[in-house]
């Protein structure tokens, strides 16, 4: 296998940190090849979803607010790419994080049950497309520098490189974009998403107009928008308090 011959492919990679080679020491240089190809993977994935999100949401007239039916059930081209996307690259995500160990803990594994689902949902019953955008598209913005961050501290760089710099220069950026997409719009986002939801389920009777026997959907939805914003938060806090040890 290319992964493990010392002449091949595993010797033009960069070591790893040693708390990242306690399985590893059958090899006289650990250079994680499992943990760079997967962070090569996240960095297109997050780098598509992103740069999508925002073209899509800022520069471009997608998110033109419409109606409430038009936000919940309208077609948008850019959101089924990136529905189609999302679930492809969670359900592979999900499979490959079980065979590395630093990848196989409960949050993220639940993360990438819910946010598959929600894909799917999105993708196969053309639903929530306008918000679609912002939730799978935005939301990974800040995650474009964050695979920096999470690269350099597999990989470390050397010290004074501008690689390093460079990975400095991202955790700030991260930390911005993190607080600025994933907690101040995505808080406001969300509370006009919740008003849509309930009112296409309230009176209008929207909802069965337009997607009948789907209410669940819009209820999964609501679900899962609660424990994602309390995990942006959470994962805000631990941000804060890295920063506060700075």
């Amino acid at each position: 296998c290319l992964l493990d011959d010392d002449s091949g492919f595993r010797s033009y990679l960069p070591s790893a940190a040693a708390e990242y080679c306690a399985h590893h020491s059958s090899y006289d240089r650990c250079s994680r090849p499992d943990l760079m190809v997967f962070q090569v993977f996240c960095a297109i994935a997050v780098f598509f979803c992103g740069a999508v999100g925002l073209i899509s949401w800022h520069f471009t007239n997608r998110v033109a607010p419409g109606t409430q039916e038009r936000r919940l059930f309208g077609y948008i081209k850019e959101n089924d790419m990136l529905a189609t996307f999302h679930f492809a690259f969670q359900t592979f995500d999900f499979a490959v994080s079980l065979s590395i160990p630093e990848r196989v803990t409960p949050i993220m594994l639940l993360h990438h049950i819910l946010t598959g689902l929600a894909g799917w949902f999105s993708m196969e019953h053309q639903y929530l497309h306008y918000y679609g955008l912002f939730y799978l598209g935005c939301s990974e913005i800040s995650s474009i520098f964050l695979v920096f961050v999470t690269g350099a501290k597999y990989f470390p760089p050397l010290q004074n490189s501008p690689y390093q710099m460079w990975v400095e220069l991202c955790k700030i950026l991260f930390a911005i974009t993190f607080f600025w997409y994933r907690v101040i719009l995505w808080l406001r986002v969300s509370f006009n998403f919740w008003k849509d939801v309930l009112g296409s389920l309230g009176r209008d009777g929207s909802q069965e107009k337009f997607r009948p026997g789907k209410a669940y959907i819009a209820y999964y939805f609501l679900a899962i928008n609660i424990l994602l914003t309390l995990l942006q938060l959470f994962w805000f806090g631990k941000i804060v308090k890295e920063a506060l040890k700075l």
